[in-house]
């Protein structure tokens, strides 16, 4: 082996080291102060609970205050832009999910997820249920689809304007071959009451409170989009199971402003690495329809990057311009 080519060697072993667990010499006094976790939705909701609940265990570890910070406003826009805008020391951490990466795909700003923030990690995935109000007399999905290619654009569907909830929705449509008109709701409470109303007919959402609606037998659940049966729900089939090639891995994670430096991200990584280990907070999430990421935080962040562009590239095939 040449010497130049063990040098090389070497050094990929000492990053990856570090990455794996070291503290990086230039983060030995990090956090000195307090942190704050912005939340770009109202307090009381899934994104909002995570959120509590890292800041939690971040204080113990860190000894240091840790506050979340709700800034709600423009489907996620308003927190992610503010955290992006600040500066770029560790200090202001933003909890989002996926839609924070389709922020310049709807909108003519000057803001882009992929570009102005750096992923953390995942913190949570959660799978999403697909339901129907029982009065549909929809029982499989494939009795709402043959109901839709007979009737298009009669089926109504809850929709989030500008998030990758309306990606994901016109892309089961393209797969299943139908058309539904999409309805949009500012939230998961009045989507819910527009499926229980049967004013909209379906509904694809976390599994959460629908896991409750279902089994109280409100309404009927026709598919979940994980790759894997979800073990609250194992008599609701997978889309892939259904031969549609369709998953929708919703994810919460944390994400800094993309200057901040990188030895500061590898140990914002690295404890969060010890944070998902915990036994307190696979318990606390138990029932919710949350799965704790297990990932390496690197291996996690690069996936959130990935879905970035995936968004960039869904929006180009169905031809959506920023407005």
């Amino acid at each position: 082996m040449s010497d130049l080519r063990f040098k090389a060697l070497r050094a990929l072993c000492v990053a990856g080291c570090a990455i794996a667990g070291a503290v990086p010499a230039g983060a030995q006094d990090y956090p000195s102060k307090t942190v704050s976790i912005i939340v770009p939705a109202p307090a009381g909701g899934g994104i909002d609970f995570i959120a509590r609940l890292y800041a939690g265990e971040l204080n113990k570890r860190w000894k240091q205050p840790v506050i979340v910070d709700n800034r709600p406003g423009a489907a996620g826009f308003v927190g992610a832009e503010a955290t992006a805008r600040a500066p770029a020391d560790g200090y202001t951490l933003l909890m989002t999910t996926d839609s924070t990466m389709t922020q310049s795909i709807f909108r003519k700003v000057q803001f882009d997820g992929t570009r102005d923030l750096a992923p953390i990690a995942m913190t949570m995935v959660s799978p999403q249920v697909c339901f129907t109000n029982n009065e549909t007399g929809f029982k499989t999905w494939q009795d709402l689809v043959a109901h839709a290619r007979a009737n298009p654009g009669k089926l109504n569907y809850v929709d989030y304007p500008a998030t990758t909830v309306h990606l994901y929705m016109r892309g089961l449509q393209k797969l299943s071959g139908i058309s539904m008109t999409p309805v949009p709701y500012n939230g998961e409470a009045p989507g819910i009451q527009a499926v229980l109303g049967n004013s909209t007919q379906l509904f694809c959402t976390v599994l959460g409170r629908i896991n409750e609606l279902v089994k109280a037998g409100k309404v009927t659940a026709l598919g979940v989009t994980s790759r894997e049966a979800v073990a609250a729900l194992p008599a609701v089939p997978t889309f892939r199971s259904m031969g549609i090639d369709f998953e929708w891995p919703l994810w919460f994670g944390l994400m800094v402003p993309s200057a901040v430096p990188r030895e500061v991200l590898a140990k914002l990584q690295a404890d969060v690495a010890e944070i998902q280990k915990l036994p307190e907070i696979l318990s606390k999430v138990s029932g919710t329809g949350l799965l704790p990421e297990t990932r390496p935080p690197a291996a996690s962040a690069a996936e959130m990057t990935a879905t970035g562009r995936q968004f960039k590239d869904m929006a180009k095939e169905f031809g959506i311009q920023p407005e």
